[in-house]
């Protein structure tokens, strides 16, 4: 049976700085932070819950308020998502590069002859899930992956809120013109 060793014979201060070498996520952030692109704070207010009968019951600017809210929120959440996405980027190159050490390894030893054939890729990625800091990555994928699909659900609850206020908003400014134009046409008609 093929073993293959713990991290591929990396020590641990060389996986730290292949670690380091493929997480840029902070390099990319505190770029962009500097050309002026900060993401938007938790708004001070709790995420909108928006029930269908609240849509009947809004007057004045309570819509523009609550649109505000929905959006201020949108903006965070869309943020959150964002870096979520890029941290799974990072993790899934590590998890690539671990493979790619995994590859080179096994074909340094077959070209070696210390073992007389190449894994199949079946044997090879059951000993890349035995590496305990691809072991490790795979966790950290798996909660960004669920994280990634609960704000997603969220951000859908967002935008389908926005949609419904600017429906609601239209439905009464045309509520207000034809109520308003039916009273000019009768004005109009009497003289």
């Amino acid at each position: 049976m093929l073993q293959a060793p713990d991290n591929l014979g990396l020590g641990r201060t060389q996986a730290q700085a292949e670690h380091e070498a493929w997480d840029s996520y902070t390099h990319v952030f505190e770029q962009l932070t500097s050309w002026g692109f900060i993401p938007p704070g938790r708004p001070s207010f709790p995420i909108p819950d928006i029930e269908p009968e609240r849509y009947a019951r809004l007057e004045g600017d309570a819509y523009p308020r609550l649109m505000g809210q929905v959006d201020a929120w949108f903006a965070y959440t869309r943020s959150w998502l964002a870096e979520i996405a890029n941290r799974l980027i990072c993790i899934r190159n590590e998890m690539d590069m671990i493979g790619v050490d995994l590859r080179r390894y096994y074909r340094t030893q077959v070209e070696s002859k210390i073992i007389p054939k190449k894994p199949t890729e079946s044997e090879l990625s059951d000993l890349l899930k035995e590496q305990p800091r691809y072991r490790e990555l795979m966790k950290y994928e798996q909660d960004f992956s669920m994280m990634q699909k609960h704000v997603d659900a969220i951000l859908d609850g967002l935008e389908r809120h926005a949609k419904g206020l600017s429906r609601q908003i239209t439905i009464r400014g045309q509520e207000i013109d034809v109520s308003g134009a039916g009273s000019r046409n009768v004005r109009g008609f009497g003289r």
